[in-house]
């Protein structure tokens, strides 16, 4: 009688290990080292700054790649006369993976050199853009971009000397 009790327990501890074992959704689930299973559908949670690589599904890919080239060229436009052909560099920010730097952003020249802006990466958007300083006479009240395939398109809002100018630009890769 003590080996079928022995034996009954043994198998309901089974049962009841591979019911709750199963329960989960992620068993075999492998994010990489930036992300973590959701438990609730075994999808990948990627770290801010990171999403799914295309051909590991795993969260190994910096979100800000897709905005990182040093071949823009673009049309801005603030005010009447638009400026066609300026180049723009993104590069990553070194002190933030989920950031970039714009090198001559506004195609303006701040004491000899183009201005550098760093925005936030959220997505296929940026955001929260701030400027080198450029000696207190050029400031960023507004800026956001939006990626659509090899396409930026940027409107901001920068304050020169006093004067402010609403600006639109069209950049590809």
């Amino acid at each position: 009688m003590k080996k079928f009790f022995a034996y009954f327990a043994f198998c309901v501890t089974i049962i009841v290990g591979l019911a709750v074992s199963s329960c989960s959704q992620c068993g075999n689930v492998d994010c990489g080292t930036n992300g973590q299973c959701d438990e609730t559908d075994g999808s990948c949670l990627c770290d801010a700054g990171y999403e799914l690589g295309a051909t590991s599904g795993k969260c190994d890919t910096e979100t800000r790649a897709k905005f990182v080239s040093s071949t823009w060229i673009g049309t801005e436009a603030c005010g009447a006369t638009p400026s066609p052909n300026v180049p723009l560099t993104i590069s990553n920010d070194p002190s933030d993976v989920t950031k970039v730097r714009l090198s001559n952003f506004s195609n303006v020249d701040c004491n000899g050199n183009p201005v550098v802006a760093t925005a936030t990466v959220d997505g296929n958007n940026l955001k929260n853009f701030t400027a080198d300083s450029c000696g207190g006479d050029y400031s960023i009240t507004t800026a956001s971009g939006v990626l659509s395939g090899s396409t930026l398109t940027l409107t901001y809002t920068v304050v020169i000397g006093g004067t402010s100018y609403t600006c639109n630009a069209t950049y590809t890769k």
